[in-house]
């Protein structure tokens, strides 16, 4: 579709794949699934034989993505994640689709596993982390069954992650696993985000603390924009999507609290909402998310979404809006970079790096591949805009790359003010 036809506005035809991605939830309706999948015994074929029968399978069924979870739900559950994730590699699918069954490949996959650092194990970045995510929601679902919200503590809620708080290497994966964090404690509280956020107040460190708060708002917005379908609804373990502040929040005990649903999680009335109504510290990881509320709530139109981003209470949540915008934008578009570019275009002028630089960090977020996002950064003209791509693709390099070397020798690779904004994102290694 030409970018014409968007007129600054998104059709609720690209949206829906792209509200899947955001909330790790599957494509397919509710309804009666073809059948084969579900019934008949999984073949003795190796992953690229399972994708074959998997897409055979599901190629004539009323209505195939459901289809394919299924299928891809029992390859987890009896071959294990190795296996499935491999098999996910090569079936034909979206983004949106492809996240969502790495997500419950993580989901089902903890089931057949004794320990969740096992399943961290199987688990790969593909689909962007979705595997990892649907691990993290699995643990804290059993958690759930065996321990009252209040009665979470530091160690229950940052356990999971802290084989990977060692290796420099795993960065990225640490990462993943407290944004799952997020999302499971949001579980945890029954949808209700501030308890949620208190629960990830527990985590000592910032950097850490804030992917969790991400999570949480991520969760917190799934609920409205794609609550037709959840992994875990009937399933359970046999037995039983950055700032820091020097803020450490209290321990975490609070007493039973009114149900979930005193708690909106979107006003009708108030684009910036729930970050109008949250305290100070938890602004900047509001405002990374508030877009897709933004976008619900505006028929997805990306002018006046920007415009509602400067209305943020601060230049720095201004701009961090304008960089949610364009994460947002990148998928809705499905990572066409021209698009990409055009839509962001929609924007102040001053606000389009911080666009662009949401656009870059997703198509790297998506493929955890720093090179990824070398092309989207090219088609921009020379100045702050592109300069901005390439800052954003540096401070990817703090997650991707295990250090200052490393990082410093990736920048190097470009020439001009193109390796110069790429070093000052990666630590000001502009040497050599």
């Amino acid at each position: 579709m030409p970018i014409s036809d968007f007129h600054g506005r998104l059709t609720h035809s690209h949206v829906l794949p792209t509200l899947l991605l955001l909330a790790g939830c599957t494509a397919a309706a509710h309804g009666p699934a073809h059948q084969e999948p579900r019934d008949a015994p999984i073949p003795d074929r190796d992953a690229a034989g399972l994708a074959t029968w998997i897409e055979e399978s599901c190629a004539d069924a009323p209505m195939p993505a459901e289809c394919r979870e299924i299928a891809v739900a029992r390859v987890a559950q009896e071959r294990g994640i190795a296996v499935a994730m491999d098999v996910v590699a090569r079936l034909d699918v979206t983004d949106a689709e492809g996240h969502a069954l790495t997500h419950l490949v993580g989901i089902r996959g903890y089931e057949g596993v004794e320990t969740a650092p096992e399943a961290f194990a199987a688990c790969t970045t593909l689909y962007q982390s979705g595997c990892y995510h649907g691990v993290v929601q699995a643990y804290f679902a059993e958690l759930q069954r065996d321990h009252e919200a209040h009665q979470l503590t530091e160690q229950l809620v940052a356990a999971l992650c802290t084989p990977l708080r060692t290796a420099p290497d795993q960065r990225w994966s640490l990462f993943q696993c407290l944004h799952g964090v997020g999302h499971g404690v949001m579980l945890a509280n029954e949808g209700h985000l501030p308890r949620a956020l208190e629960a990830c107040d527990l985590i000592e460190d910032g950097w850490e603390r804030e992917a969790c708060y991400g999570g949480a708002f991520m969760e917190n917005l799934v609920t409205v924009i794609a609550p037709h379908h959840d992994h875990l609804q009937g399933h359970g373990r046999p037995g039983q999507e950055h700032h820091e502040h020097d803020h450490h929040g209290p321990e975490y005990h609070h007493q039973p609290g009114p149900v979930a649903d005193d708690f909106e999680p979107i006003d009708l009335d108030d684009l910036h909402y729930p970050c109008s109504v949250l305290d100070e510290r938890y602004q900047m990881a509001c405002y990374e998310m508030q877009t897709a509320a933004m976008l619900h709530l505006l028929d997805y139109d990306i002018a006046a979404t920007a415009a509602a981003c400067r209305d943020a209470p601060s230049d720095t949540l201004r701009y961090v809006c304008h960089r949610s915008l364009g994460r947002d934008i990148n998928a809705l578009t499905n990572r066409d970079d021209g698009r990409s570019a055009e839509l962001c275009a929609l924007a102040d002028p001053p606000d389009r790096p911080a666009c662009h630089t949401g656009v870059v960090k997703n198509v790297i977020d998506i493929t955890a591949d720093l090179e990824s996002g070398v092309p989207y950064c090219q088609i921009l003209p020379a100045g702050r805009e592109r300069s901005a791509c390439y800052t954003a693709i540096g401070e990817q390099t703090a997650i991707l790359l295990p250090g200052p070397a490393e990082r410093a020798s990736f920048c190097r690779s470009f020439s001009g003010d193109d390796r110069e904004a790429c070093l000052a994102g990666a630590g000001g290694q502009a040497g050599g």
